[in-house]
């Protein structure tokens, strides 16, 4: 069974025009904020927390691809780590250039998508920071089915205004079942 399945363009596309719209009105909230507001600030602090417990964890030696384009809280903590960071932002289901790893917080309704198109774009490793429940809906079950999850990290202090979240890994060479902690 392959490592990863590819969409048609047809599903490229309707995968963007879903993505497109949904994110126009988060642009548009974001374009409407002052800068350093208090969400700005709170969303940026909560997923570069998150990025931080990741990287006690897990070794990242590379670049590190952020599809997010709205926060740069990821893009920070792995700054501040040593990792050269692209964030393609918008045209990420389009972006070709391959990287080392993909770390990024998607809606939870493009996890799959995302977890499939970054596996393309990769050697290293996929870490998506998704919401505890993503992994019981039929996407993530199709998806570990065909691509088998490396680790489960659950972020066991909730989030602010996202309730609670756990890291998601793939890895290129890996075939066993995933191992979960705590974090």
């Amino acid at each position: 069974m392959s490592l990863v399945t590819y969409l048609t363009p047809d599903e490229q596309e309707a995968v963007r025009a879903q993505y497109r719209a949904g994110n126009a009105i988060m642009e548009e909230a974001v374009r409407a904020r002052k800068p350093g507001g208090f969400y700005a600030n709170r969303i940026s602090a909560a997923s570069r927390y998150a990025a931080e417990e990741l990287i006690k964890c897990e070794r990242f030696l590379g670049e590190i691809c952020d599809a997010s384009h709205t926060d740069n809280g990821i893009v920070e903590a792995f700054y501040q780590n040593g990792n050269a960071c692209v964030q393609p932002g918008l045209d990420f289901l389009t972006y070709e250039r391959g990287c080392t790893h993909v770390v990024t917080e998607p809606r939870p309704d493009l996890g799959e998508v995302y977890a499939r198109k970054a596996l393309t774009l990769i050697t290293g490793k996929v870490a998506l920071l998704l919401p505890v429940y993503w992994m019981t809906t039929p996407d993530a079950k199709k998806l570990f089915d065909e691509t088998p999850l490396a680790r489960v990290y659950i972020l066991s202090k909730k989030l602010r205004y996202r309730g609670a979240m756990a890291w998601f890994v793939f890895e290129m060479g890996h075939f066993e079942g995933p191992t979960i902690r705590w974090i």
